[in-house]
């Protein structure tokens, strides 16, 4: 089994220290010294000479290995880049579709309104106008105080108000707008 980075750095560690030990000595000494086995100092240099070539080879592999990632993670970011051009044109085209909805829901509005017309039905589909009723805050600064409602801003109670305007009651700053719009089913 290879040796892992920390491994081999920490092996490292162990041969310096042995290797300054020999050093100190032999500094110590003059450079020479009696009964010293100098083939267990040559041979401790020899080991952290190739000790030195293994982490030096280790740090290689790991730097290819984060140019690897690095090349995966430019294809990753260019096919969301790519993924992201593909929504927008998609969130362009469904705001192209509701426009175009919209339109031909007025058309049919107007149109059907015109000859007096409330629904049309062939026995499966069904196309009728429909009426909803929304509150408008004309002037919020007019609304009395029971129909404010307390959020981190202030504004008018919208449902108290239509509730209040709907029983036959008038609110200054506030009135019922009858909107109309083409129901399919």
């Amino acid at each position: 089994m290879e040796a892992k980075l920390y491994e081999l750095t920490h092996g490292m560690g162990i041969i310096a220290a042995n290797l300054d030990a020999w050093e100190c000595q032999l500094e110590e000494a003059g450079g020479e010294i009696e009964d010293v086995n100098f083939d267990e100092y040559i041979g401790l240099k020899e080991l952290a000479k190739g000790q030195a070539e293994k982490i030096n080879e280790k740090i290689l592999n790991i730097c290819k290995v984060a140019e690897n990632k690095r090349v995966e993670q430019a294809r990753v970011k260019g096919e969301i880049n790519r993924i992201n051009e593909i929504v927008a044109g998609l969130n362009a085209e469904v705001v192209r579709k509701q426009r175009a909805i919209d339109g031909l829901e007025r058309y049919l509005l107007n149109q059907m309104n015109t000859i007096g017309l409330d629904s049309v039905t062939d026995g499966v589909n069904k196309v009728k106008i429909t009426e909803s009723v929304r509150t408008v805050i004309v002037d919020a600064l007019r609304i009395p105080e029971r129909f404010m409602i307390e959020k981190v801003t202030r504004s008018p109670d919208k449902k108290e108000i239509k509730a209040y305007l709907k029983a036959g009651n008038s609110i200054a700053g506030a009135e019922l707008q009858v909107a109309q719009r083409v129901k399919f089913s």
